[in-house]
């Protein structure tokens, strides 16, 4: 072959990327935005010429990935057409792997919950077990009348960390002991012959708000989850921050953590697990408390929470304190202009996000907070596996 053919097809290879990339920004921009946009608005927040706009449309409508919706006002002129994402011809399955429980969603591609799931497992069943039980009721409901007509793009996989995303392995997340080294994308692919893709928990909570809820336009924010352990992730210049290893917005391991408070050194109660523990430490100690002798579950303790008990408030309390001071700290390091907080403890006791702010405020430079809005998710127990299906949505161009 020679350098002239070479360069042909150099030249063929890089027309074709810049189409893929382009069709992909009007797909992404009518994906993230609330409303149909007309061609005119496209052209302008992506600089390109409303000519080109017009074509990829044609191309993403032959695709049944976009259609017209209506009529924008005239100026005086001809009424422009509006378009809009159809969300009728395909679907994203969405799996988010969380302590005893595995939520598997369906959404369109607009994130709308088409259906979905709660499964729960023991901490003692083989991994293997719980996911062929997952792969083979996924596979009832994807043959139900609803879906079979319609064409998955993929499934997005959620998971406690640390994890090893390029590879789809999931490598040994502290809270699931028999979780080791578990190809998990490779065993979904077989199954169903689709693209599978693997992100931490904390990360996709993050990309839940990033394309459906209230990251959609920021450019640097940090999202703080408060579940059974803590963890966090950022979007930096308007990206998701991984990290060298994969491991960026790694916290602590919940129950596995100390807590330094001058000479006194305990277990560190800044998420779920811990605090059941601690709770259960403290009555066997004799604790005055209304909560259950036998205290198993986290709903247990919540109970007693709104009921007033003294031992599950001062608990709160000091959780309250702790994940304050981890928020303040990555504030001050990354100055976000956006924090998210969310995860169950949180989704279970809403009030803490308020209590948790002040202290936050508190703590960080006063230009810091002054630019920073703090909230909490947009999404409670469906936030990881929502986010999930987000990392499935650059498949569609393909």
């Amino acid at each position: 072959m020679n350098l002239k053919s070479i360069g042909d097809m150099m030249g063929i290879t890089n027309a074709n990327m810049l189409k893929t990339a382009n069709r992909r920004r009007i797909f992404d921009l009518l994906h993230r935005s609330h409303s149909p946009m007309t061609k005119q608005e496209m052209a302008k927040k992506t600089g390109l010429t409303i000519a080109s706009v017009g074509n990829i449309l044609n191309h993403l409508e032959k695709a049944r990935l976009v259609q017209e919706a209506g009529q924008a006002l005239s100026n005086g002129g001809r009424k422009p057409t509006l378009y809009t994402l159809d969300t009728e011809c395909h679907y994203v399955v969405g799996v988010s792997i969380a302590i005893r429980e595995i939520i598997v969603l369906i959404t369109n591609l607009k994130g709308e919950i088409k259906y979905q799931r709660k499964e729960f497992f023991s901490l003692e069943e083989r991994p293997e077990n719980v996911m062929d039980r997952i792969l083979h009721y996924l596979e009832e409901v994807v043959h139900h009348p609803s879906f079979i007509s319609k064409a998955m793009v993929g499934i997005g996989v959620s998971a406690p960390g640390p994890i090893d995303s390029d590879n789809g392995i999931i490598l040994s997340p502290p809270h699931l002991p028999l979780w080791n080294n578990v190809p998990i994308v490779e065993v979904f692919q077989q199954f169903f012959q689709t693209k599978v893709e693997l992100e931490k928990d904390s990360n996709c909570m993050l990309l839940g708000e990033r394309y459906y809820g209230q990251a959609r336009e920021v450019q640097h924010a940090l999202y703080f989850m408060v579940d059974a352990g803590i963890g966090s992730s950022y979007i930096v210049n308007g990206e998701l921050y991984r990290g060298a290893t994969q491991l960026a917005g790694e916290v602590g391991f919940g129950n596995h953590s100390l807590y330094q408070r001058g000479n006194l050194s305990r277990k560190a109660l800044n998420s779920i697990l811990p605090i059941v523990e601690e709770t259960k430490e403290r009555i066997q100690q004799g604790a005055l408390t209304s909560l259950p002798k036998d205290l198993d579950t986290f709903e247990d303790f919540v109970e007693g929470y709104y009921e007033q008990d003294k031992l599950a408030q001062e608990l709160v309390q000091l959780s309250i304190e702790e994940v304050s001071y981890a928020i303040a700290d990555k504030v001050n390091f990354l100055n976000p202009e956006l924090v998210i907080i969310g995860g169950r403890l949180i989704t279970a006791i809403p009030e803490i996000k308020e209590r948790v702010e002040q202290i936050v405020l508190d703590c960080v430079y006063p230009e810091t907070a002054e630019a920073m809005t703090f909230i909490t998710s947009t999404f409670k127990q469906e936030a990881e596996a929502i986010g999930a299906t987000t990392l499935i949505l650059k498949q569609v161009m393909r």
